[in-house]
């Protein structure tokens, strides 16, 4: 079953979700630039602060970009008819091989053929930033097996960004024939065929998947040690399942619909997954900004009491009394229990962990500079 839905309002929702996304990724580059202290600045360049996730996010939100041009230039151009289909078959009154002209028809096919590329970039582009942030907390002295398990995955999704890039950009040989007009039956279209859409959707999928099952293979430690980070992980993690939601609603309705059109839903499906893997990257950077705020309200709130008891002699803090340093508590000043259990379960030689640095402290991680 095909859901009709007016081109122009496609391209409306594919610009709505990148910007939705470009928000996002604003907000993030202004908070790490804003909240995080310590970072080294060279020059006078701001973009001297942009780290590698932080140029992986960009480039993924410029393939977004790039997929919804093609889109609207796809419409501007007069392709975008609410039926118009790429079936080979001429007596389909409305497939585009009849209604076109050649120098038109091929223009078409050019465009088709070349969204292909920043589409697949861009998911496979939050795939990468995403294994760039597990490197950055699954240490290889404290999670071995984890480790190993994250060089496997890595390899893996390498593998099948090799793979779908070949299977679109080789599947018609020579290229050409992707925008070949003259004979109709040998057409040959890479965008609309069988094997290189279920191959690369099966590859999308799956590594989703297995991305984001992966932090639950150590989740249990910050269960055991610090449960507030464990559930601030979890749900972070958690939200992760909605692009794998969609993804999946996007690929049923593809299968349900028969000969879709060019300019269709599917269209709008795709915007809504790229928006919100993008969106889903740029979620932990505002964790920073939580606790800058909560931060603020304690010192404010531990001010305040102390304006109260002017007047009155100062009382001796016991030992265990924490009044007035939950600014320090925040900022990981304190040393926790399971820091010292950490410590001294270190084997290098001679040094001592940094608790920032491992995977217990979840607030830092996007801190970390490669």
């Amino acid at each position: 079953m095909v859901w009709w839905i007016k081109p122009v309002n496609v391209i409306v929702i594919e610009w709505t979700f990148a910007g939705l996304a470009t928000c996002f990724v604003l907000l993030r580059l202004y908070i790490r630039n804003r909240y995080n202290r310590g970072r080294p600045r060279i020059g006078n360049s701001r973009f001297k602060l942009f780290n590698h996730g932080d140029w992986i996010i960009l480039i993924t939100l410029l393939c977004f970009y790039a997929t919804a041009s093609c889109d609207t230039a796809m419409v501007t151009e007069g392709f975008g008819g609410r039926r118009l289909n790429l079936h080979h078959n001429r007596n389909d009154p409305d497939t585009a091989y009849r209604r076109l002209e050649k120098g038109r028809l091929q223009l078409l096919l050019k465009l088709l053929f070349f969204s292909t590329l920043p589409y697949y970039f861009s998911l496979w582009g939050v795939k990468i930033y995403l294994l760039t942030l597990y490197y950055k907390i699954v240490i290889p002295s404290l999670l071995p097996t984890q480790r190993l398990l994250l060089h496997v995955l890595s390899a893996l999704v390498g593998a099948t960004c090799v793979v779908w890039i070949f299977l679109n950009m080789f599947w018609c040989v020579p290229t050409s024939k992707n925008w070949e007009v003259s004979e109709t039956h040998r057409a040959c279209l890479a965008y609309f065929a069988r094997v290189p859409y279920i191959t690369s959707v099966s590859m999308h999928v799956g590594t989703e998947l297995l991305i984001f099952s992966f932090p639950f293979t150590f989740l249990h430690y910050l269960h055991q040690l610090d449960r507030r980070r464990y559930y601030a992980a979890a749900g972070m993690f958690a939200i992760g399942f909605v692009g794998v939601i969609i993804s999946l609603g996007r690929v049923a309705y593809i299968f349900t619909q028969g000969s879709p059109p060019i300019i269709s839903m599917a269209q709008a499906w795709s915007s809504l997954e790229q928006g919100v893997g993008i969106i889903i990257c740029c979620l932990p950077a505002f964790k920073t900004l939580l606790e800058a705020r909560i931060s603020k309200s304690n010192s404010s709130n531990g001010s305040e009491g102390a304006r109260t008891e002017l007047g009155q002699p100062m009382k001796q803090p016991e030992r265990n009394d924490h009044a007035g340093s939950s600014t320090q508590s925040d900022y990981g000043s304190e040393v926790r229990p399971w820091e010292n259990e950490m410590r001294g379960s270190w084997t290098g030689r001679g040094t001592v962990i940094d608790p920032d640095n491992t995977i217990l402290r979840v607030d830092s991680f996007e801190r970390a500079q490669p």
